[in-house]
Formats: structure tokens, sequence, C-alpha cells
């Protein structure tokens, strides 16, 4: 080989290196040619994840080959038709928009199964509370002249008969879990008479009259059963049940059921933490405080107007309290701040985040809201044409699952893309306590359709 075509080789693969080395330093770095339009870009990701998993994801018509969960790479700037489907399950589809040197994330989509809605117990419900754990559902049924209160696993077996008494004595019934669900608490309520007040637990090996109680000798205090007007769980306390009288506050104690004052005046109450937060009226005004155990620390967190308070579960750095007359909720800093109430909004029923406590889901008449206590943002997630009588969380915290009275749907909390996507589920007649085992997989709820009547169950994971 002489010295010419030695050079002319050099000057080659010289020029091949100048040309090929920024190309690989631009390519690793995430800038690819578009031909189309003959320039460089530099790209994005897109990382997916689902539920349930091996979904398939279409990027303006182009499927990949990788399903979820996955990360797709070399996605060009601007907004793309993302579409995500699974065989049995409802697609998802929304625009999403993938910067340069960015990954755009799809994290905890929930997918939806194409199931129908089936009648899992026929009979005539009235009511119906899932335990805060999730693990039972009580319910109350009518039978001609009888109310029957029943408790079920959400996930197996038979329903436990719980209960069982004429209906001219419960009237109104509404049932109340205690905070582990070891208990439950059936209040009959009559305009002319005091509240009825029995407890079980969830197999009914244990029961409780509490008005017999209550009546019983072994109070000596002067309290009497006419004086009763309301009794609720403690909101942190499994075996600890306050009853309400017109000048005290009782408390009962589980299993044995041994009474004393708990506190000398008609409040409601409840643990937060080590210390005990009250509502009651204190020198003319409606008061919330928050004191020790032993009554050796108070602080007033905020006066509140007159109303019929419950206070909600939370976690320990707020106080929720609903009031049943004026139908409105307030929140309130545990602690007490410059800024004691932090939302006072109209609402039938509210709930935390199971997936995280800073995100409050309420509603009612037409508009669900989600408050962010991280932010202090109030946000509406979506109006509709008729009252949401209920809503809840989906157990992964990104979906909240509702019913207008006859349809249920799900809503996304992702609002890019010009809006959340609204997937309808089911239509019945009628459609009221949405409740959603732990798991996700299936949505149960009182409703009617036709000649049917009692709790459906509507499988939204296909196993």
């Amino acid at each position: 080989m002489n010295q010419r075509v030695r050079t002319l080789l050099y000057l080659f693969f010289l020029c091949l290196f100048l040309v090929t080395a920024p190309a690989v330093v631009l390519y690793t770095a995430g800038y690819r040619l578009r031909l189309d339009r003959f320039d460089v870009v530099r790209t994005g990701l897109l990382s997916v994840s689902t539920l349930p998993k091996e979904a398939v994801v279409t990027m303006d018509g182009r499927a990949f080959e990788e399903t979820t969960p996955a990360v797709f790479s070399d996605i060009p700037p601007g907004d793309h038709v993302v579409r995500i489907q699974k065989e049995g399950y409802l697609p998802w589809e929304k625009v999403l928009p993938v910067l340069k040197n960015t990954t755009t994330f799809v994290h905890g989509l929930v997918l939806f199964s194409q199931r129908e809605a089936v009648l899992r117990l026929p009979g005539t419900v009235t009511d119906a509370v899932l335990d805060p754990t999730g693990r039972h559902i009580a319910y109350a049924t009518t039978e001609e002249a009888w109310v029957e209160i029943w408790s079920r696993n959400t996930t197996e077996g038979e329903p436990v008969l719980l209960l069982r008494f004429p209906a001219a004595q419960y009237r109104d019934v509404g049932l109340f879990w205690s905070a582990g669900g070891t208990y439950l608490l059936v209040q009959g309520n009559a305009s002319d008479a005091p509240p009825r007040l029995m407890v079980s637990n969830t197999d009914g090996r244990f029961r409780l009259d509490v008005n017999q109680l209550l009546s019983s000798a072994v109070l000596k205090s002067g309290v009497s059963e006419k004086k009763v007007t309301q009794a609720f769980f403690d909101n942190q306390l499994d075996d600890q049940l306050y009853v309400q009288t017109t000048d005290r506050l009782l408390s009962l104690a589980m299993p044995d059921a041994s009474v004393t004052t708990f506190i000398d005046r008609p409040v409601v109450a409840t643990h937060t933490g080590s210390d005990i937060v009250t509502v009651g009226e204190v020198e003319g005004r409606m008061t919330v405080w928050r004191q020790s155990e032993d009554g050796s620390r108070q602080r007033i967190l905020a006066y509140v107007p007159y109303g019929d308070y419950v206070i909600l579960p939370s976690p320990n750095a707020f106080v929720l309290l609903m009031d049943r007359t004026s139908r409105r909720i307030l929140l309130l800093e545990a602690n007490g701040t410059d800024r004691p109430i932090l939302l006072h909004a109209s609402a039938e029923w509210a709930s935390w985040n199971p997936a995280g406590g800073n995100e409050l889901l309420y509603g009612g008449d037409f508009e669900i809201h989600v408050y962010r206590t991280e932010d202090h943002t109030d946000e509406l997630l979506t109006r509709l044409s008729r009252p949401v009588p209920t809503a809840v969380w989906h157990p992964h915290g990104t979906a909240v699952i509702f019913t207008d009275g006859q349809e249920i749907s799900a809503v996304e909390l992702d609002r890019r893309g010009g809006g959340r996507n609204v997937t309808p589920l089911t239509n019945l007649d009628h459609v009221s306590h949405l409740w959603i085992d732990p798991r996700g997989r299936t949505l149960s709820f009182v409703g009617a359709r036709g000649d049917e009547e009692g709790i459906f169950e509507r499988k939204l994971q296909r196993r």
C-alpha cells in the first residue's frame, strides 16, 4: 500500500470519526433525526404502569411490543394520543404531552373489566356500611314486620345474621362500625322516644343492649335511658363507645361494657393521638378544643357555628367535623394555628384517600371535590346534572367511583390532556351505598334493576 492510499484511508476514517462521534453522543443524549422535517430533536420517555399488568400501549396508532409496566424511549416532543388496552377490559385513551429530556408518567392506571353487575344478595336493604378495615360489610334489611342486621366478609363466606327485631322498635336504622371493625352499633331513631341502641360483633356472638344497660341498677349516677340523645364510637380506640345524654358524655368500654362519665357535659369527642378532641358549647359558644387524657392540658382549636356535629375519622394532624343539620363539613388543624379552619364546605359525605392521608374527597348536591392538605387547594373533580348520593376512593387512590343514583362511573384524578377521563361502569334503576374490597377487585352497591333488588356486585378486575 503506497503513501497516497494510506493518506486517503486516514482522511476517510478521520472524517468518519468526526461525523459519527458527535452523532453517537447526540444519540446517547436522546437526540433523534426526524426525516419528515429534516431536523434533530431531543426526545423524551413514557413510563406506564397499570392494574392489571401486561396491557398494550399504543401511541399515535403505533403499538409498542413491550407490555406494562414499561418505559418507552425515543418519544418525539409534543402531544401524543396514548391508548392503553387489555383484553377483557375497558380501554383508556388520552392526549399526553411529552417534553424533551423528560419522562412522562402514567402511574398506577386502573383498567376496569367489562363485566356486568350481578345481584349477589337479594332483599330490601335500607342501610349498608363497610368497616374501616374493609373486611366486613354490615347491612340492614326489612322483611315484613322485621328488621334484620347482617354481616358479610367482603372477600368470601356467607352472610351472618347479627340481630333481628320488630320494625316498630327501630325506625330509621343506622349502622356504625368501631375504629377497628370489631363492633357494630345499631341505632334506631324515633321522633317520640330515645334512640334504641344495640352493639354486636361481626359474628353475632357478642350482643349488648345499651338501653337496657343504662336503665339497669348498675348505674347509680342519675343517668336514665330517657336522657340518651345519641351514641358513637371513638375514631381511634376500637373498644370505646360513647353515649351522649342531655347532661354528660358516658364511656362504655367493650366487651365488659363498664360505664363511666367521660366528660361532664353533653359533647361529642374522640381520641386524636394521645389527646382528646371535643366539640360542644362552652360559655355560650360552640367550641372545638383539644385536651390531654387527664385534662391537665387544654387548648381551643376553633369556634364554629352551632350545629349537630359528628367527628369523622381523620389523620392525627386534622379534625374533620360534619354538621348533620346544615350538611356541611369543617376541616381543622389538630394542633391549632392562626388559620384554624382549613375548609368549610357543603357536603353529604367525606373520606380520606386510602393510599395517602393528604387528599380529602367530599361532595353531595351536584359536585365532587378533592381538597389537598399539602398545598391547601380545593379542586372540583366533576360536576353532574343530578345529586351525588355517594362516592368512594379506589384503594389505589388514583380514581374515584361515584353514582348519580342510577349510573355508576369512575373518574381519574389525572387532569392532563384537557380533562379527566370518566368511565361508565354500570347503570341501574336505583343505586346507593357503594363500597370496594381492599384489593380493588370488586365493587358492591345497593341497587334495584327491574324486579331485582338488593346488593349487587360488579367485578373491577377479572381475577
